[in-house]
């Protein structure tokens, strides 16, 4: 994740999704954001701000106007997402250390444990999750599998990927694929054409709380594709 995208159309659907997820789980407390933030690259990344252009996310009138008010005060700065959580009495535990590929280890152990507790993790790496050769925009499958048995509680990961310009259907197939091979429970996601999520947990009771939500979400926006 990067300053210079926040705001876009990317956001508005995560932060909705992520709200939807928080407040149809009773048992989930807080919002655990682990962005993996790196330094702005100066490209027109994050440009994608027309927030009427966009398949989920815009039944959500506060959160379209907190993101554009944002855009539009020069205020691209993902700490900026917190306190609309708050105000709609979500803990918010931001893990602001800046990530870098040869200090992952002390990135993610920098975790306090009680942040994985009963908490929907959002893990928002540049890309997504790792191809043949990752660098720091890639989250990698182990961090996945650490995690995963990091979490208590009725505590979920949200994985944030890209997508590449392939079949989706296909593309989340495989990716659930590899989550089954590192984490023994069944893993969900849905996406848009742009942008996937998945989401995985420790508990199947849980992951199938998530599935029915997503059902429901995907009933406000039909554009979207489920699979699991």
């Amino acid at each position: 994740m990067k300053n210079q995208y926040f705001g876009d159309t990317r956001d508005l659907f995560k932060y909705d999704l992520a709200l939807h997820i928080i407040e149809g789980i009773w048992s989930i407390r807080a919002l655990t954001f682990v962005p993996m933030l790196t330094p702005d690259d100066g490209s027109r990344q994050g440009s994608r701000t027309d927030h009427r252009k966009v398949t989920a996310g815009y039944r959500n009138p506060g959160l379209v106007h907190r993101l554009a008010g944002c855009v539009r005060d020069g205020k691209r700065d993902i700490r900026e997402i917190c306190p609309f959580f708050e105000e709609r009495g979500i803990s918010v535990h931001f893990h602001g250390m800046t990530f870098s590929h040869h200090a992952r280890p002390e990135y993610y152990s920098a975790l306090p444990d009680a942040w994985l507790r009963d908490a929907l993790v959002l893990l928002d790496p540049d890309i997504g999750m790792e191809v043949a050769r990752p660098t720091g925009k890639h989250l990698l499958f182990s961090e996945i599998g650490d995690l995963s048995r990091r979490l208590e509680g009725d505590s979920v990961l949200m994985i944030f990927q890209y997508i590449p310009r392939v079949n989706r259907p296909e593309y989340l197939g495989r990716r659930l694929k590899e989550l089954e091979r590192i984490i023994p429970q069944e893993s969900v996601a849905i996406c848009d054409p742009w942008v996937a999520f998945f989401f995985v947990g420790q508990e199947d009771r849980i992951i199938q709380q998530v599935g029915e939500l997503l059902l429901r979400y995907r009933d406000r926006y039909p554009a979207l594709l489920l699979a699991r």
